[in-house]
């Protein structure tokens, strides 16, 4: 067979001035190499009686959802690809529908997708959007009207219409309106021409302002000329050419429909078939019980007549036959039990699996919340086909199923990542340090690291520290010395000091003990006389604070994993997001004026949170070595992160998207 390659026209219309109709054309080809074998993937839609940003924001969201589907990796043809893809989009319209409270749009929705791969076109529809076929100047309808019967938005895409492809085949995708407005012959001669000019200007000649089109028309050719020549010579005794050259292109020998239903998932038919064959290999036979009484009855018939050894050996056989007549029903009843109970394992297996799927459907909405509760649903039914399997260890004999599990597992691990925006940091870089050193700090590019606490100051390109002589002290890393300032510290222990951080001219102190917080401002011979920065009301609403930092508001990180915001002494309101797995010993706070996001630091679960100055999780980022972890500092424009630990400094970027 020749290999054929697709050229494809694309035309879209609809007015500038239009808010109530839309149409889009979607063209994608592999682009991976293991994408290959999936072939082209074409979508025209429109959705009419809808205003236009919604129109195009629910096509392109179907598109997109198709897309993604379509070219992942787990599928082996394309046929597998597009049924998967439309189970996809089936799920996102039914969450779309229950998330935006209105079905009247779904009515409007003219979509159909096309599959080609391997001379084979694999098409799906719904409502009115239809698909024709130019072969040898015949042409004819080879999708029309979807006619679902049921308005549930899962069976949205329910039909899949398989066929093959020849060189020169014309295939034209539309919505309803070409055909509704044009003949088939004038559709032919404009597409047999090429002409899409001259078709743009019919159509816009017809076409009414409250009217949309999208149109894709693909043309099948070829380069292999030898094949050419080779197929020309067969064609006189070639059955299907002869059906060809008739009135009308047979369908019936060119496309195959279908559905979607009758492609159960391999789980089924695997655990179904086992089912059959156990009930069969368990079957007792009639005549094998007869037999058995026979057979007893002959031995008790010379059972007088025998010796003492010969008695001892016909009643052992005796006993045998009874045992078999008793214990084989037995073990037919427990199959059948164990039958049952694989079904019921199946079944929460199934439900477990949809809620995971349904769950990534929401997540396509952002519906973090919702998409949290349907993978913890998911999660409960697999922890019953756990507690299924530890009270009958026959289960875990099927491969195919425990395969099933650990995928189920590994996909609920991952969509909750994507919900609470974790990301494994893989590429770290480690620069070593002396084991005692307690906190880090920066200027510039450059970090410094100190057994003392320290902030520094960007204006100056200084960092002051925190003496344990009870001095603020400061430190020109350009000349490498320090200079003992003097201030005047209104405390009497510098262990007490959680954190020290600065604000433009002023140095602020955290006192984990005495809830307080203490301004220093900066003179030119040092440090004035610090002051206490919180009123005695407000230090009341600290509780066990551990860390501290500044962009202008003071944000101050409590034992709790709680964050409370001051400005000018008073607090203020701020909420910010709680992951999953709730903050339970963070350590360290971190943020400047230059900085978009804020930094937590969890070393108790190898993690640093990102968030937004307005609350919201940014970002998640693990990895075991983030355990040993003692303070955290971030470079200029959020650009990588730096972790003090043990002996070393962790050193990754931040890929923000």
């Amino acid at each position: 067979m020749p290999k054929l390659q697709v050229n494809h026209q694309e035309l879209t219309y609809c007015p500038k001035n239009q808010d109530n109709c839309f149409g889009a054309v979607f063209s994608y080809t592999p682009e991976r190499i293991n994408e290959q074998k999936l072939g082209n993937l074409y979508i025209v839609g429109q959705i009419t009686d809808q205003a236009n940003n919604q129109a195009s924001y629910f096509l392109n969201l179907i598109a997109s959802i198709i897309k993604r589907e379509y070219y992942s990796t787990k599928h082996n043809n394309a046929s597998q690809a597009l049924e998967s893809a439309l189970h996809k989009a089936n799920l996102a319209l039914a969450d779309l529908l229950e998330n935006n409270g209105e079905s009247q749009w779904l009515k409007n929705l003219n979509l159909l997708a096309a599959a080609y791969s391997t001379n084979k076109i694999y098409l799906a529809n719904t409502n009115n959007a239809r698909a024709l076929l130019i072969r040898k100047n015949q042409i004819a309808e080879i999708i029309t009207n979807a006619q679902n019967k049921s308005s549930h938005p899962l069976k949205t895409f329910s039909n899949i219409a398989i066929g093959k492809i020849e060189k020169n085949d014309i295939l034209i995708l539309t919505t309803p309106w070409l055909l509704n407005n044009f003949s088939r012959e004038e559709i032919k001669k404009f597409s047999c021409e090429n002409n899409l000019s001259k078709l743009s200007q019919q159509i816009k000649k017809y076409i009414k302002p409250e009217q949309s089109l999208a149109l894709n028309i693909l043309k099948i050719t070829s380069n292999d000329s030898a094949h050419a020549k080779t197929s020309a010579k067969q064609t006189k005794t070639n059955k299907s050419d002869r059906v060809i050259k008739q009135e009308k292109i047979n369908l019936e020998n060119l496309i195959d429909f279908s559905l979607l239903k009758k492609h159960p998932k391999n789980i089924n038919n695997q655990i179904f078939l086992k089912k059959k064959k156990a009930k069969k290999s368990f079957k007792i036979k009639p005549d094998l019980k007869q037999t058995a009484f026979r057979a007893m009855g002959f031995i008790a018939a010379w059972f007088s007549s025998m010796s003492l050894v010969k008695k001892i050996i016909a009643t052992s056989i005796s006993a045998f036959l009874i045992s078999l007549i008793i214990v084989l029903p037995l073990l037919h009843f427990q199959n059948k039990g164990l039958e049952k109970i694989l079904i019921q394992q199946v079944q929460l297996l199934e439900s477990a699996q949809e809620k995971e799927r349904r769950a990534e459907a929401v997540l396509i909405f952002n519906d973090k919340t919702g998409a949290a509760n349907l993978l913890k649903q998911s999660k409960e039914l697999l922890n019953q086909v756990f507690n299924l399997e530890n009270q009958h260890k026959e289960l875990k004999k099927n491969k195919k199923i425990q395969e099933q599990i650990s995928n189920l597992e590994q996909v609920i691990a991952k969509q909750y990542n994507k919900i609470d925006g974790i990301t494994q940091i893989q590429d770290i870089n480690s620069i070593a340090v002396n084991a005692d050193l307690e906190n880090i700090t920066g200027i510039g590019q450059k970090f410094y690291t100190f057994k003392e606490n320290v902030t520094a100051l960007e204006s100056e390109q200084t960092i002051i520290l925190l003496g344990k002589d009870l001095d603020l002290v400061i430190f020109d890393p350009k000349n490498n010395n320090k200079l003992k300032t003097n201030a005047k510290l209104p405390f009497k222990n510098s262990e007490n000091i959680a954190e020290l951080a600065n604000y433009k001219s002023y140095v602020y102190l955290l006192d984990k003990e005495e809830n307080q917080i203490f301004k220093c401002p900066r003179i030119l011979s040092g440090f004035g006389a610090c002051v206490e920065w919180l009123t005695p009301e407000t230090q009341k609403l600290l509780d066990q604070p551990v860390s501290m930092a500044i962009d202008g508001e003071i944000y101050v990180l409590e034992k709790n994993g709680k964050i409370k915001k001051f400005l000018r002494g008073k607090l203020q309101e701020f909420e910010f997001d709680k992951p999953l797995k709730e903050i339970q010993k963070p350590i360290k706070i971190f943020t400047s004026l230059d900085l978009a996001y804020i930094y937590i630091l969890e070393p108790s679960q190898n993690r640093v949170l990102v968030y937004t100055k307005d609350g919201e999780l940014k970002s998640q980022y693990k990895n075991e070595k983030f355990s040993n972890a003692k303070d955290i500092w971030v470079g200029p424009n959020d650009k990588k992160t730096y972790l003090l630990a043990d002996t070393e400094v962790l050193i990754f970027n931040n890929n923000f998207k």
